[in-house]
C-alpha cells in the first residue's frame, strides 16, 4: 500500500514527503528490474527460435541432399545395370517375375 503525505504538509521536505518519495522511487525500481527480466526473457526465447530455425535449415539441407543422392543412385542403379555383371543371371528375370529364391518351396 502506498503512504501518500498528509494533506496538511503543504512542504514538499517534509519527513511524509520523504517517506512518499522513496516508496515512489522504490516502485520505479521494481518496475525496471521486472522490465531488464521481461527484456532477459524475450533475448533468450529469440535465442533459442534462432538455433531452431538455423537446425531446421540445416535438416531440410540435409533431407534434401539425401534425396537428390537416392535419386542419382537409384537413375545409376537402373539404367546402367551395374550388378548384371557381378549375377548376370539377374539379366533373365523380367520386374514381374519372382526372384527364384523368393518363390515358395514345394
Amino acid at each position: 500500500m502506498i503512504r501518500r503525505p498528509p494533506r496538511s504538509t503543504l512542504s514538499s521536505s517534509s519527513a511524509a514527503s520523504d517517506v512518499y518519495k522513496r516508496q515512489h522511487w522504490k516502485i520505479v525500481n521494481n518496475l525496471q528490474v521486472g522490465l531488464i527480466c521481461v527484456d532477459y526473457l524475450i533475448h533468450q526465447l529469440i535465442i533459442r527460435i534462432n538455433r531452431l530455425l538455423v537446425l531446421y535449415s540445416i535438416l531440410y539441407l540435409v533431407g534434401k541432399l539425401l534425396f537428390s543422392l537416392h535419386h542419382i543412385i537409384y537413375h545409376y542403379f537402373f539404367t546402367t545395370k551395374p550388378y548384371l555383371t557381378l549375377f548376370p543371371q539377374l539379366s533373365a528375370l523380367s520386374l514381374n517375375t519372382p526372384l527364384p529364391f523368393l518363390e515358395a518351396r514345394s
